[in-house]
């Protein structure tokens, strides 16, 4: 069976470190970001299944982000991570295409709310994808790298 394919995008190396530890065993964390730009980058190059992102990030925030991850990532699909409770931000994040919103110290079971999002998502969304060359190359730079 295929694993899900994430990228987390977070500015704290510590949230970005722990995602990938806990996520890691049931999924495949292809890269991480520490700002919106990289995100772009990464998500592009990477084509992940899901994006698990924070909102407040340096040089494009995750919203800004979402909404441009429709043209270059058509087929990821955009969860936040953040410490934003209030329905304004969850409404912005509807609007930006997003199709899962936690907020950070709210769930005892961080892993299993984003095992229940990522399975909740339907697999024909799922567009099989392989990377181009340059793509590889990039995955590789990218992979493993939780500071990234």
């Amino acid at each position: 069976m295929k694993r899900t394919r994430i990228l987390l995008a977070d500015d704290h190396p510590q949230i970005r470190e722990l995602l990938r530890v806990i996520l890691e065993p049931e999924f495949s964390v292809v890269g991480a970001a520490e700002d919106g730009e990289t995100l772009l980058q990464y998500a592009q190059s990477l084509q992940p299944d899901v994006i698990i992102s924070d909102i407040n990030m340096p040089k494009v925030d995750g919203l800004q982000a979402a909404r441009l991850l429709k043209d270059i990532a058509p087929h990821t699909r955009v969860i936040f991570l953040t410490a934003h409770a209030e329905p304004s931000y969850v409404a912005a994040a509807v609007a930006a295409g997003a199709v899962g919103y936690l907020i950070k110290g709210t769930t005892t079971d961080l892993v299993g709310s984003l095992r229940s999002m990522i399975g909740s998502l339907p697999a024909q969304e799922f567009a099989p994808h392989i990377p181009p060359a340059q793509g590889r190359q990039s995955t590789s730079h990218a992979e493993g790298r939780p500071g990234r």
